[in-house]
């Protein structure tokens, strides 16, 4: 069906649940390109979101998904879990044919992470062209392929976008404020010198999206930001791993005490 504008309301709806109406999540690269900097880090992805109590997930309201494409590279669904599931499949196969099509030597063809990306929008984009219905989800798909970090979101209608950096969701206007300056609007800016300092700054971005919450008496589904907790999770060419809630309040704890002096 299309709206008087020409749009298809289908992808207008879709586009509003998994990029405007999901729980807030943020994805950026960790990099060391800064010449004046005289720290050392290991090229990496992070991944960060807000999960729910038990009690929003009787809500039916889905939490975003984590998913393992394959050692060093990883995707984050909002939207419509189930929707997230299938295109994580799809992320999964397109990994494999990538490595199937070019052997042992698959890496030195290019980006795996590009055609996976490629993979899963051409099957957005066929469901929107048949008129059936869309996939409910947005992915952000990242990863690291030969020390180099690579970051994609695919949108609703198939589109591939390319960033350093990434934020959507509930109450994520500041927060990608606050990574357009920190990354120079996505472009080769400083970023992160460390994966300690891009795992505080993403707990802290997080933090001070409860605190909104709370602020607001609530998020737009009448829950308060104390009844979610933070998640981060980062990928590089050794693996998966996941930080420890204690670390993320330590984090968080010592960003709000340099905010304060």
């Amino acid at each position: 069906m299309f709206s008087p504008s020409g749009s298809l309301l289908q992808l207008d709806y879709a586009h509003t649940a998994a990029l405007e109406k999901s729980l807030p999540i943020l994805s950026f690269v960790v990099a060391n390109s800064n010449p004046n900097s005289n720290s050392k880090s290991t090229p990496s992805v992070i991944f960060a979101t807000l999960t729910k109590s038990k009690r929003l997930r009787q809500k039916q309201i889905s939490p975003p998904g984590f998913y393992m494409i394959d050692k060093s590279i990883a995707a984050l669904g909002s939207g419509l879990i189930h929707d997230a599931n299938e295109v994580a499949s799809i992320a999964r196969g397109a990994r494999l044919d990538f490595k199937k099509t070019y052997g042992n030597e698959y890496e030195s063809k290019g980006s795996s992470i590009h055609y996976i990306a490629q993979a899963c929008s051409k099957r957005f984009q066929k469901l929107s062209l048949q008129l059936q219905r869309p996939y409910g989800c947005a992915l952000v798909l990242g990863g690291v392929i030969s020390s180099v970090p690579e970051l994609y979101v695919i949108n609703p209608s198939g589109g591939i976008i390319c960033r350093k950096h990434v934020a959507f969701g509930i109450n994520s206007e500041s927060i990608r404020k606050k990574l357009k300056m920190k990354f120079n609007d996505g472009d080769c800016g400083e970023g992160c010198d460390s994966l300690e300092e891009g795992i505080k700054l993403a707990a802290a971005l997080l933090h001070e999206a409860k605190e909104s919450m709370g602020a607001k008496g609530g998020d737009e589904l009448g829950d308060s930001g104390s009844q979610y907790d933070i998640e981060i999770k980062f990928v590089n060419e050794e693996g998966t791993f996941v930080v420890e809630g204690e670390e993320i309040e330590r984090l968080v704890s010592e960003s709000r005490a340099e905010s304060r002096r």
